[in-house]
């Protein structure tokens, strides 16, 4: 054996062997300040579990166990499975030297108790399961503040069914047809296009932008649905027109 390949070799032994037995809930201490919380860690690094917050609000129940192997590639990985009543997410989260993140293969399904209670403090409580095919997210610097640089690539599909909101003070409830996200980065900053699963008809779109925020936008075709007709106008046949877009801080 080369002499480089015994020294990798010894390293990953002894890395294994630390994490074997350091506790939890060092985790738990690492996670930046407000963005997210563990509580009643488990177990050690090496294999454990924790209920995951964030924003305040209970996620799930995370389990991880360490991949010696991502060691050859000088990262710290875990192979990650987040459970809910009914969510259950599996996939793999690594750090570089330099602290940057990156989440592989993300991939499950959220039911419709979770995604209402994700979406509780827009009014809109949603039925039917989304189910994340995949989904890739990089360079992710969760001290930084800022998301410069994060990168995305996945692609989701919601079953669709009936969707209740609020809006102006008034309860209304819609139908919508099966839908499907692609997200994708382009340029600098992760897109989402969200169309009709049987006509690819254009109906939302998201975007992160420098400033921090995630921008929300609103088709026409989508406001027919809705039963919410946005008046005429220019291009007013056009039902993939962009007419209303709305942004909200994420960091």
């Amino acid at each position: 054996m080369k002499t480089w390949h015994k020294w990798l070799f010894g390293l990953i032994v002894v890395v294994t062997l630390v994490l074997w037995q350091l506790p939890a809930r060092l985790l738990s201490d690492a996670l930046p300040t407000g963005q997210a919380a563990l509580l009643e860690p488990r177990g050690t690094l090496w294999s454990g579990s924790g209920i995951v917050l964030a924003n305040g609000q209970r996620v799930g129940r995370v389990h991880w166990s360490f991949a010696p192997s991502a060691l050859l590639s000088l990262r710290a990985a875990y192979d990650l499975e987040l459970t809910e009543a009914d969510m259950a997410l599996t996939g793999r989260a690594a750090a570089a030297a330099d602290g940057t993140l990156t989440l592989r293969a993300l991939q499950g399904n959220v039911g419709p108790d979770m995604l209402a209670r994700l979406l509780a403090r827009y009014d809109i409580s949603p039925t039917g399961t989304l189910a994340i095919e995949r989904l890739d997210l990089s360079n992710i610097q969760p001290t930084s503040g800022s998301l410069a640089g994060v990168e995305a690539d996945g692609r989701a599909t919601w079953s669709g069914g009936d969707v209740r909101y609020v809006l102006s003070g008034y309860a209304n409830q819609i139908d919508l047809p099966a839908l499907q996200a692609q997200i994708t980065t382009p340029e600098q900053w992760p897109q989402m296009r969200v169309t009709e699963a049987s006509s690819e008809r254009l109906l939302m779109t998201g975007r992160l932008t420098e400033y921090g925020t995630i921008a929300i936008g609103i088709t026409r075709g989508l406001t027919r649905l809705a039963g919410q007709t946005w008046p005429t106008g220019e291009d007013s046949d056009n039902d993939q027109q962009i007419v209303l877009e709305v942004e909200e801080r994420l960091i």
